[in-house]
């Protein structure tokens, strides 16, 4: 299982150099926040939108974990 977690592992922080790497090349080429977000999202209404949507799903994971614990005891 270890073994796992270590691919794992690897597979994010090679993700994470990835991202930053690419991150950077945009900012060489001219980009910005501004229009990634337009790009990305669809502006900034889409950016707030899709954030809200995963906090609304992190909330309810939550929620359904804590109900998991509560049945447990």
């Amino acid at each position: 299982m270890s073994r796992a977690w270590k691919a794992i592992g690897i597979l994010v922080l090679f993700l994470l150099a990835a991202g930053v790497v690419l991150l950077g090349a945009a900012w060489l080429t001219g980009a910005s926040f501004p229009r990634i977000v337009e790009l990305v999202f669809d502006g900034r209404a889409g950016l707030d939108a899709w954030l809200h949507a995963g906090l609304d799903r992190a909330q309810a994971v939550w929620t359904d974990v804590l109900a998991q614990i509560k049945a447990i005891f």
